[in-house]
């Protein structure tokens, strides 16, 4: 279950004037949509009640202006917190590149901590690879913790700037070397940060099972097995051995 919390006026502004510093990505879902697509887009400034915010790529199947009044409700990533928060669409414009949007400034925010088991750092170096859409060849990342859920990992930024992007779906595939047991599963990019004083980045990865693929599911509960039950090969960072 989600750990949900509402800011204070005060939080909330310091929230979105660091998402704007950062230019954090943004999943904005305009609720006129029947669909499950998402405009995703990248904040770019805040302009007295405005946020405004340039897509990463065209809406394809509706007309950018026809979202001009609606509601709509965002998601943003910051410092591996999600923030949630609804609002409308005050501006919507496809006449540039990139196509742009403004949103009215939120009421206010809500920060929801989506971590909902425990985390696990391997005890001796582990390699994930990571396959961009349509890529054949993989990124190769290091693990820094793995749950149930999804895995933190770290790479050459050089190497992931410009092939991964916060939103994207991706495909992870792992294997632990004192077993042979290999896991391979479709995830979706949730965070990604450069490193402070490093080359490299840091990346936060959500598996994302195909919905009725009982192959990956079993993949999963037997993923939960290993991370609750081996404390010889993983050390739990919620406090335990």
């Amino acid at each position: 279950m989600q750990a949900v919390l509402d800011l204070s006026p005060r939080q909330t502004t310091r929230v979105l004037e660091q998402a704007v510093r950062l230019r954090s990505t943004l999943q904005i879902e305009p609720r006129v949509w029947t669909g499950s697509e998402s405009v995703w887009a990248i904040l770019e400034q805040r302009d007295g009640r405005l946020l405004r915010a340039a897509l990463r790529e065209p809406v394809r199947e509706w007309p950018l202006a026809s979202l001009v009044g609606s509601a709509c409700d965002v998601r943003m990533l910051l410092d591996g917190d999600m923030y949630i928060f609804s609002t409308h669409v005050v501006e919507a414009s496809d006449a540039t590149v990139p196509h742009r949007i403004a949103l009215e400034l939120p009421a206010g925010v809500v920060v929801a901590n989506r971590r909902r088991f425990s985390r696990r750092a391997p005890r001796q170096p582990l390699e994930v690879r990571v396959w961009p859409a349509e890529s054949e060849l993989p990124l190769i990342c290091q693990v820094q913790n793995l749950g149930s859920e999804g895995v933190a990992c770290c790479g050459a930024a050089a190497d992931l700037d410009e092939a991964l992007f916060v939103g994207d779906r991706v495909r992870v595939a792992f294997e632990f070397a004192w077993s042979g047991e290999t896991f391979e599963l479709p995830a979706t990019l949730c965070t990604k940060a450069n490193q402070r004083g490093s080359d490299q980045q840091a990346l936060g990865i959500e598996f994302a099972p195909d919905p009725g693929d009982g192959q990956q599911a079993d993949l999963l509960l037997r993923l939960r097995t290993i991370l609750n039950d081996d404390l010889e090969n993983f050390v739990d960072l919620e406090g335990g051995a």
